[in-house]
């Protein structure tokens, strides 16, 4: 709510797997557009937002840009700013500002100064913690935990999926 008298729009953050961890109390589910209303009635962007977000930040991933998105007119939708949260190499969290024009730069130091603590804060919780981090450090998954992320990303438990993990600081 602080933040909201900074950026005076909806501000919401979720965790590594798009669920709510705050959003801005002052505006109510209906008061902001579809998504909104998605975010604040199940706790979780929904899973069409989530896909889109994902792809959007495939360029912007490892270097901690604000990501701009403009959705057509007569969509419902509002533009908005988003920011991947990081801790070291592995995302935490997102931030977002709904329609909203600048504070990037604002973004940018918010998102260094959450990072550490939500990445602490969310070690306990499945499904505060990066699933795909998990699977790296060789954690499991409840059989929920585990659909939700393959919903959230249009998979089944039929596909096929490969890990790579490159390990640039060996000498090999």
């Amino acid at each position: 709510e602080e933040m909201g008298v900074v950026f005076k729009n909806p501000i919401a953050l979720t965790d590594a797997n798009h669920a709510v961890l705050a959003c801005s109390a002052a505006y109510g589910a209906e008061a902001v557009d579809p998504e909104w209303l998605h975010l604040k009635t199940y706790g979780y962007s929904s899973f069409t937002s989530a896909k889109e977000i994902s792809e959007a930040r495939l360029s912007y991933h490892m270097d901690g840009k604000v990501i701009r998105f403009r959705f057509p007119e007569g969509s419902g939708m509002s533009d908005s700013l988003s920011i991947s949260l990081f801790q070291g190499e592995m995302p935490v969290g997102y931030l977002t500002v709904v329609e909203k024009d600048g504070h990037m730069q604002l973004m940018v130091m918010l998102a260094k100064a959450l990072a550490p603590v939500l990445s602490w804060e969310q070690k306990s919780s499945e499904l505060g913690n990066s699933m795909l981090q998990r699977f790296l450090e060789g954690g499991s998954l409840s059989d929920e935990g585990a659909q939700h992320f393959l919903e959230q990303r249009g998979w089944t438990e039929k596909d096929s999926f490969r890990v790579y993990i490159l390990d640039l600081d060996g000498s090999e």
